[in-house]
């Protein structure tokens, strides 16, 4: 593992942050604010106001991804997919915030290339377990029970679907902690993700499936949409962060703080 930052968050405290944020947030003074329609409507502002930034880091980390592929096909997506994950979540986070800073947003998460890479192979490593116990059922049950087998292989994909939607929010979580400065050690990241995304992967769920009306959009108008929807989509996610981890009380107050300056000034 690594572990060149030498001012990482305490594991211990990090746990006790993720245990104690949710129940914060459900005793706010406005109860709807982890409700998927809150933060829609909190996102789209930030989303719109930075839809040219939005637009350039979705460009830029693609044709990064693209490059990758041009160099290697397999190391090159694997070296630099953590970085580009980071990239995202630096970049959505600064924008969901209220802090975009344009390009240097886009390029903020490559600052932990070698932490992402680490949180990315493990995250593939974990994505691999609902697979492997799907491939055995699969073979187990239709190998020997024919037709019978396939019937029974339904409700076994579903739960595998969830498993993977699960361990997307994970990934989501764990590079969105990695950007918030929680650790730069992999396990941790992790951890402290299924910590949050453990406990309100019903709330994440939802938010995602809301958007599904968006994304058939973006299908009817074949992709037109996609440079608005996706933006929006991503500052939706790291919004929800926020209210999840209780960091969005403190920005809020950070921007009030920053006004009462202003108006003094």
């Amino acid at each position: 593992e690594i572990d060149d930052e030498p001012e990482d968050i305490a594991l211990d405290g990090a746990e006790e942050y993720a245990e104690q944020a949710p129940a914060y947030n459900a005793a706010a003074s406005n109860p709807d604010k982890d409700k998927p329609k809150y933060i829609r409507d909190s996102a789209r502002p930030h989303a719109k106001q930075n839809l040219g930034y939005c637009v350039l880091t979705e460009i830029l980390l693609t044709l990064v991804k693209l490059g990758s592929l041009l160099l290697s096909l397999v190391f090159g997506p694997v070296v630099v997919g953590g970085a580009v994950k980071s990239g995202y979540a630096g970049f959505y986070l600064d924008v969901a915030r209220g802090k975009c800073e344009g390009t240097k947003s886009t390029y903020r998460g490559f600052n932990d290339m070698v932490p992402g890479l680490w949180l990315n192979v493990l995250i593939f490593l974990i994505s691999l377990v609902p697979a492997i116990v799907y491939l055995i059922f699969f073979l187990a049950l239709t190998l020997t029970l024919g037709a019978v087998g396939w019937v029974i292989l339904m409700p076994i994909e579903v739960l595998v679907l969830i498993a993977m939607m699960f361990v997307n929010s994970l990934s989501d979580y764990a590079f969105f902690a990695l950007n918030a400065g929680v650790s730069r050690k992999a396990t941790e990241l992790i951890k402290y993700s299924f910590g949050i995304v453990g406990k309100n992967f019903g709330k994440i769920l939802l938010l995602k499936l809301s958007f599904i009306g968006w994304w058939l959009l973006v299908i009817v108008t074949f992709g037109a949409l996609y440079f608005y929807v996706s933006p929006y989509y991503k500052v939706a996610l790291a919004k929800q962060y926020l209210i999840l981890t209780g960091q969005d009380v403190q920005d809020e107050q950070d921007a009030q703080n920053e006004q009462t300056v202003q108006n003094e000034q």
